[in-house]
């Protein structure tokens, strides 16, 4: 019976969770899509350096 109630009630904080988290998710996105578009262009930034920085050795050597 101990049993039957726990699974029960892990069932119902399931569907709870579920149901607060919707809400969240629509707010998350933009966050999600910024992050996402500024580690590109830190991304893009990085391979410039590494590009500039190796004509740099070539025209060195």
């Amino acid at each position: 019976a101990d049993l039957a109630s726990g699974n029960g009630r892990i069932a119902d904080g399931s569907g709870t969770l579920a149901t607060a988290t919707a809400g969240a998710a629509p707010s998350m996105l933009p966050w999600i899509l910024g992050v996402a578009l500024a580690g590109l262009i830190a991304i893009g930034f990085w391979v410039g350096h590494r590009i500039t920085h190796r004509r740099a050795l070539a025209l060195a050597a």
